[in-house]
Parts: structure tokens; sequence; C-alpha cells
């Protein structure tokens, strides 16, 4: 009897096993699926090809619903077509349909201009799922915003602690100790952030001050330049290459 139930037990367990392999494997199955649209769309974007950047990134959301960071593209793109209002109502109605996903609430958060209903959403973030560092990552923009520096590294060293090969935050984090003067910490965390995404190119822009303020004008030109190249439809084109006419008079 003892030895039918352990049996029993180590059936179990290893059923439960294959059932959260399953499950695991369909969010990385739709991951997958959706990668290559969402890659496309950012490539499209960059090249200031819009409609087809829209298309691909309806593609990626379809394919994977809950895909963060293909959600916050979407949310770049559909800003230059509807007020902000209308984004946010969308987003609404997103939410109310995934109460119980920490992911939403912290999309729905992003578009909120009231920094205190921000702060209260990114909370609740947190609260669904701990595990999850969008929730803490939002709340470190929440502090960036009060110029509350110590509290927002806190918040995006726990983002990277639950994710740590999401350029995104290295980017951010990066941002933080720059504008604490802690510029060789914002180097490097912006040249980790360029590592993880070589496509990636606020990174670039991001490195290009940071030199600067160093006093490399030449590595400031170098990132400037591949900046432009990554990303020739940026809304900063010419003032990018404004600045890279005075850099290279130095």
């Amino acid at each position: 009897m003892a030895k039918k139930l352990a049996l029993t037990a180590v059936l179990s367990a290893i059923l439960a096993g294959l059932f959260t392999g399953c499950w695991t494997s369909q969010s990385e199955k739709q991951h997958l699926l959706a990668k290559p649209n969402y890659e496309a769309s950012l490539a499209y974007y960059r090249e200031g090809k819009v409609a087809q950047a829209k298309e691909e990134i309806l593609l990626a959301l379809e394919k994977y619903p809950e895909f963060t960071e293909a959600h916050i593209h979407y949310q770049v793109i559909r800003a230059r077509e509807i007020e902000p209002k209308e984004l946010l109502d969308e987003y609404d109605r997103l939410l109310k349909q995934n109460q119980s996903d920490a992911r939403f609430h912290f999309l729905y958060g992003r578009l909120l201009a009231d920094i205190e209903k921000q702060e209260a959403v990114y909370q609740r973030t947190v609260q669904l799922d701990e595990k999850s560092p969008w929730g803490h990552f939002g709340l470190g923009w929440v502090s960036f915003k009060r110029s509350d520096y110590e509290t927002a590294v806190s918040y995006f060293n726990k983002a990277i602690d639950l994710d740590p090969e999401n350029p995104l935050f290295h980017n951010d984090l990066g941002g933080v100790y720059y504008f604490m003067g802690m510029y060789e910490e914002a180097i490097a965390e912006l040249s980790l952030a360029r590592e993880l995404n070589p496509l990636y190119p606020v990174p670039f822009a991001n490195l290009a001050t940071a030199y600067y303020q160093r006093g490399d004008f030449d590595m400031a030109i170098d990132m400037l330049e591949e900046y432009l190249r990554l990303f020739p439809a940026a809304p900063d084109a010419q003032e990018t290459q404004r600045k890279l006419v005075q850099l290279r008079g130095k």
C-alpha cells in the first residue's frame, strides 16, 4: 500500500510537471510566433513606415495578446493617430477584460497623465504579481518624475532582477544614473542595453549624451552616428545632425 501511494505521488508530480511545461511552452510558443512581427514593426517604424509598422504590430498582438513590449510599441504608434483620451479608453477596455493580469494594469497606467493615479495603478500591478517586472519598472518612472532618483534606481534594479535581459530596463536605469551625475554607471548600463539589443536605438543617443558629459567627444560622435543609422526617421533626426556638426567642429 505504501509503495502504491509513493508511486501515485511520483506520477502526480510528473504529470504536474508535464502540465506546467505545457502551459509555459504555450506562452513561449506564442511569443516566438509573434516576435518576428514585432521586430518587423520596429524596423518599419525606424524607417518612418508607420502604416507597415502598425500592420505588423497588430499581427504580433493577434498571435500573442499579452506581449507587453508589443503593446508599448502599439501605444506609440496609436498615439500618432488618435487623441490621448481615445487611447486611454482603448486600454481601459482591455484592462476590464483582463483584470487579473498585472501586465494590462501596467499598460493602462503608463497612459495616465496624473502621477498619483499612475502610482496607484503601478502599485496594484505589483500587488497582482510581485514577480512581474513591469509594476516595479512603472514605479521607477514615477519616482524619476518626482526627481527621487535613489528610489527610482531601487525600483529599476528590482525590475532588472526579475528580467535581467530586458534592454529597456537597463536603458532607463542608465538614464537615472546620468541625472545623478554618475556617468560611469550610466555608460555601463546603457552599454549593456545596447549589447542586449543592438537594434534598439535609444541607448545610443543616451550614450552620446553621457560620453559628451565625460568629455569623450569621439565616442559621442560614434554613438550619434549609430543612432541615426539605426533610426533614420527619428523625430529628433535634424537636431541630432546639428549636434553632430557641432561635435565634429570641436
